[in-house]
């Protein structure tokens, strides 16, 4: 198993309240050799009046003198594949009963759950919560094309137990870096007071592709 170790982040603020941390991340083989590492920063958002904020999370990888296969559980369908098949990536991981939830991407409310699994695929997925009658906000993550394409795989699960959404890069298939290969991820996660819908996850979605140009 690949072990990784962190260099103590850095973090800067602004009186407005927001921040920036930075640090690096090293995966190592368990026969001593360095395969991958991370360039990672995260910039937070001030909080804006009505309580939502936004986390833009960038990750700069390089592959070491061997080079190195990022791979995952095989996907329901493949050779030994399984339930959890596919996953990999940034998750979240969320709040349990006695809070509903419903997920929703940019393409519309995703209610089709095998063995309380979903695999939608769409530049944007986001998870509402509810309190009986009672809003309780919705976190959002939205996906760089740079990372899988416009139309990104996503892993999701839904029970009463677990509820848990993860940015699935490496459902499609496994992906190998040549020695001294480079590739780039860029989320943002957007966290707000009120349900998120598919207009407002295109809208936010195209606002974010139109400031990072």
């Amino acid at each position: 198993m690949v072990r990784h170790r962190w260099s103590p982040p850095v973090l800067a603020t602004k009186p407005a309240g927001s921040a920036t941390i930075k640090l690096d991340v090293t995966y190592t083989h368990p026969a001593g050799r360095i395969d991958l590492t991370e360039t990672r920063e995260l910039s937070i958002s001030a909080p804006a009046a009505d309580g939502s904020y936004l986390i833009d999370w960038r990750a700069q990888f390089t592959a070491g003198p061997h080079g190195v296969v990022l791979d995952r559980t095989p996907m329901p369908g493949e050779p030994k594949g399984a339930v959890n098949g596919g996953y990999a990536g940034l998750g979240l991981r969320l709040a349990a009963a006695p809070l509903a939830i419903a997920f929703v991407s940019t393409a519309g409310q995703i209610r089709n759950f095998v063995s309380d699994r979903a695999r939608p695929a769409a530049p944007a997925v986001a998870c509402n919560f509810t309190d009986g009658a009672t809003e309780v906000g919705g976190i959002a993550i939205f996906s760089d094309p740079v990372n899988a394409g416009l139309e990104a795989p996503w892993y999701l699960i839904n029970n009463t137990q677990f509820r848990f959404a993860c940015a699935a890069l490496l459902a499609p298939q496994p992906r190998p870096v040549t020695a001294g290969g480079e590739f780039q991820l860029r989320y943002r996660i957007a966290l707000r007071r009120t349900a998120w819908t598919p207009a407002t996850l295109q809208a936010a979605a195209a606002k974010w592709q139109r400031a990072s140009r």
